[in-house]
């Protein structure tokens, strides 16, 4: 027999092997399908359950969220009602130009106060708490400012939540409680995140520490802002005067202090 013969009976029965062996697989297959029947119908049930209360999901997240935002919405036309009012009332200088403010600024931040505490970490309300914290800033209603700032959740690993942070730090500083502002000043100074607030946040927190007596630190702070952010001319321009201010009430104490050793020595002349 030839080697050709001999290649093609082996080829033969390789085929014939391999095809015996696919359709083993296939009759296993359709076997296990057929004793399956119910567990696989089951799971495609379970599945299709399953896409159903996702989509169902879905929808009531999307419904919930719509009407926060609704609702964080209609507040702040009623801020902006509030501050046009304000103004409006300020430029009649009438006393009784406004005589519902005081009602309609307790009103608004109830309002204010209810969203943050149920929803302290939405999207909107960080913007809902600036706008009004802003408003009573204004007003000067410090501490009524500070407990919207203090409802708002601040997440470090959000970048824009540092503008909640340097809210909470300038009201601490104008209602007398510096340490805190410090704190605060310096926890954002700490934050890469936050970076564009620095410049800002490193400038109040020279205020804070002269208002701490702490006038070293507040004129290496001063020192710093100068060196590390020559692009922010304005707050440069100011950090640059507060330095000036700060070495001439240096030198001037250093020259009381002087001139009364003098006057002590020439008395015990």
């Amino acid at each position: 027999m030839s080697k050709i013969t001999t290649s093609k009976i082996k080829n033969s029965n390789q085929t014939e092997t391999l095809e015996n062996n696919v359709s083993s697989k296939i009759d296993s297959v359709i076997n296990w399908l057929d004793k399956n029947t119910k567990a696989i119908a089951i799971s495609f049930a379970a599945v299709l359950l399953g896409c159903a209360m996702f989509f169902v999901w879905s929808l009531f997240a999307q419904k919930s969220a719509l009407k926060k935002f609704e609702a964080s919405f209609a507040i702040e036309k009623e801020i902006i009602s509030f501050d046009e009012k304000v103004e409006k009332s300020k430029i009649e200088k009438e006393p009784t130009a406004y005589e519902t403010k005081d009602q309609d600024l307790d009103k608004i931040h109830g309002q204010v106060i209810g969203f943050l505490n149920t929803n302290p970490s939405h999207g909107s309300s960080r913007n809902l708490a600036l706008k009004w914290s802003k408003s009573l800033y204004t007003n000067e209603k410090f501490d009524k400012a500070l407990e919207v700032i203090n409802a708002l959740k601040i997440e470090k690993t959000n970048t824009l939540e540092g503008l909640g942070l340097l809210s909470k730090a300038s009201l601490s500083l104008q209602l007398g409680q510096t340490k805190e502002a410090v704190g605060y000043f310096k926890d954002i100074i700490s934050t890469k995140k936050w970076s564009y607030l620095h410049p800002e946040a490193r400038f109040q927190l020279s205020l804070a520490l002269i208002k701490d007596q702490n006038m070293v630190e507040a004129i290496e702070n001063l020192k710093t802002i100068k060196a590390e952010y020559p692009d922010e001319r304005k707050t440069v321009e100011d950090a640059t005067k507060l330095l000036r201010w700060l070495q001439y009430q240096k030198n001037t104490s250093q020259s009381d202090a002087n001139q009364n050793d003098k006057s002590q020595n020439d008395k015990k002349g």
